[in-house]
């Protein structure tokens, strides 16, 4: 970790590898070299890092948000949403909602639907959720369906400005 912090990448780098040669469930040379990589710019290979970490501490947010951001910078938006949405199904966190949001809005609306129907359905999607669903349904001039998810999302949530507005 001192020679991360330091810039010594590339020592930092075979220090960590040495590390999981002999342990490759050390979950702290998993996140060191994740995050050598990530500072070094090198999302495709901190991605393996980073789903490893994932798989060994699967409610820390915090990583699977660093995953689902380097796949997005990876142009790999459908598996950043399927990380975040992994995330969501451990812990409901406001971070990997506003994450997922942000990777679906970059995918084509019948996949953005299709994933925003399934939150709903579950009763894990915030209010932002249920807005971004009822404007896609605005869109696509399916105003039954939009006035639907408008009035479940302001049940859930009578308080959102937002969807008061859309109403």
């Amino acid at each position: 970790y001192a020679a991360n912090r330091a810039g010594q990448f590339d020592i930092a780098e075979k220090l960590f590898m040495d590390i999981l040669m002999h342990d490759s469930n050390n979950i702290e040379a998993r996140k060191g070299i994740a995050l050598c990589y990530l500072k070094q710019q090198n999302n495709k290979a901190a991605i393996d890092h980073l789903k490893a970490y994932a798989a060994l501490s699967p409610r820390n947010t915090k990583y699977a948000i660093l995953l689902a951001d380097a796949l997005q910078t990876e142009s790999r938006l459908a598996d950043a949403v399927s990380v975040c949405l992994h995330c969501l199904e451990l812990i409901n966190d406001k971070n990997v909602h506003n994450k997922l949001l942000k990777c679906l809005l970059a995918l084509p609306p019948d996949h953005q639907i299709e994933v925003l129907q399934l939150l709903i359905a579950s009763d894990r999607a915030t209010a932002d959720e249920y807005q971004q669903l009822a404007k896609l349904y605005f869109a696509g001039k399916n105003m039954k369906l939009a006035q639907a998810v408008v009035s479940g999302g302001i049940s859930k949530y009578p308080e959102s400005s937002k969807l008061l507005s859309l109403a």
